[in-house]
């Protein structure tokens, strides 16, 4: 067996750390699916993990409400001397509302309880099992502090806290010379890798030791949850993440690569994008609304003339032909031009006209365009 040491404590422990999550609850109506271990198992399981070396075992309070440790302490016996115990505290372990949580009071109850099951005068590490956001983290590492002066803990531990947690109590610990957390307990395996973001890179610069739980995941990682080859339904499909890379590397770039996964979707039934539908239909609407308008057409409904009839014509015609510069009023069938009093004057033909935008205009003399600027005569 292999030992490292408990932070910056000087305590050596095995690498490998024996949970009793599964020690107890029979008549439990959550723990009797865990386990549910009688005393014989819990004694041959306990010595063996002593025999090859083990010297670390985890348990808490609220295992089994209480079970797990009155097993776990029977189980140990004569041999306390060999194991490094820890227990945590938080969950609710009575009908009272002062038998859960961080605060003096409860630190100070729930340690009595645990050392009474546990049978022994004190324990290892007594760890946090999560973040009270009632109690003010202050009097929980007061109350922890003189625990340790006590002599009924030897170091303190946090469980399931995030960096910044861990942190500020390291730094309260630090202005007010008390005990501080010498190890961290946080979910970690091939699985669940989040602890490697922030919490591993703090557990090396304070000087913090990282256990651990649920390493297997699951049995997972084992390959005993594999679905079989021959049953498709409960195959996973791949991410939209994983399509897009693999048609990355398949060299057919990034447009490829949201083409392939959206075809990936759709099969599945699911959309091809990650809006909405709401907003997909309106933004496919919009489009619709701006190619008519380019084209001269309004969608839907008659596009309101404007007051100004003289305005400048920027826009073009159903046919793609630009628009006169200014346009006349047209409220009769003919309207004779003589805009240029250096021309003849010719005439245009209004017919065609649609909305007041699109005008078929006849050829003036020296003009080869077959629109013409015309202002009423």
């Amino acid at each position: 067996m292999k030992y490292r040491l408990l932070g910056r404590t000087g305590v050596w422990v095995s690498e490998i750390s024996l949970g009793a999550m599964t020690f107890g609850g029979k008549d439990h109506p959550v723990y009797r699916t865990h386990g549910a271990l009688g005393q014989e198992e819990v004694d041959r399981i306990v010595g063996t993990a002593l025999d090859a070396g083990i010297n670390f075992i985890d348990t808490a309070d609220v295992y089994a409400d209480g079970e797990s440790e009155e097993l776990l302490g029977r189980a140990i016996g004569r041999r306390r001397r060999d194991v490094l115990l820890a227990t945590k505290l938080l969950a609710p372990v009575g009908p009272g509302p002062n038998d859960q949580g961080l605060s003096r009071l409860h630190v100070m109850r729930a340690l009595d309880d645990s050392l009474r099951r546990l049978k022994t005068d004190y324990i290892d590490l007594y760890q946090l099992h999560n973040y009270d956001h009632v109690t003010p983290i202050e009097e929980t590492l007061s109350a922890l502090d003189d625990a340790v002066r006590q002599g009924k803990v030897r170091y303190i531990g946090c469980s399931n806290f995030a960096a910044w947690q861990i942190s500020k109590a390291l730094g309260i610990s630090a202005l007010h010379n008390q005990a501080k957390f010498a190890a961290n307990q946080t979910h970690y395996s091939l699985v669940s890798r989040d602890a490697e973001r922030d919490l591993v890179p703090l557990a090396e610069d304070a000087g913090l030791s990282l256990t651990v739980w649920q390493t297997a995941c699951r049995r997972i990682p084992h390959g005993q949850v594999r679905p079989r080859r021959s049953d498709h339904r409960t195959r996973l499909p791949p991410s939209p993440e994983r399509l897009r890379l693999r048609a990355f590397r398949r060299g057919e770039g990034l447009q490829g690569a949201r083409r392939t996964a959206g075809r990936r979707r759709a099969a599945r039934g699911e959309p091809r994008s990650g809006r909405n539908r709401l907003a997909a239909r309106s933004a496919r609407r919009h489009q619709r609304h701006r190619r008519r308008s380019q084209a001269g057409t309004a969608h839907g409904q008659h596009r309101r003339r404007r007051p100004d009839a003289h305005r400048a014509g920027s826009r073009r015609t159903r046919r793609g032909q630009p628009v006169a510069d200014r346009l006349p009023e047209l409220d009769s069938g003919v309207v004779r031009s003589d805009a240029n009093p250096g021309r003849q004057p010719g005439l245009i033909k209004t017919s065609g006209i649609r909305h007041g935008r699109s005008v078929s205009a006849a050829s003036t003399p020296g003009r080869s365009s077959p629109c013409t600027s015309a202002t009423p005569p």
